[in-house]
């Protein structure tokens, strides 16, 4: 099954992390370190970012993308 981090499917939408901070009402800031690790998001922080990326869950990865950048790499 193909996974991609959510830095990959917020830039396939070409949406920065200020637009999507706009549209979940979250900081920038702490989006950004969901992408760098998402293996303990919220629910509802998820939820939105699945939704407002239009991709289902099972085709993300949750956890660092440092680890899934070197699972890549080994690929």
């Amino acid at each position: 099954m193909l996974l991609i981090t959510l830095r990959a499917a917020r830039t396939n939408c070409d949406l920065t992390l200020k637009q999507v901070a706009d549209l979940t009402g979250k900081c920038a800031e702490t989006l950004g370190k969901y992408e760098r690790d998402s293996s303990k998001i919220p629910r509802d922080v998820m939820e939105d970012l699945i939704r407002i990326y239009r991709i289902p869950k099972h085709h993300i990865f949750f956890g660092k993308e440092s680890v899934f950048t070197e699972r890549q790499k080994m690929a």
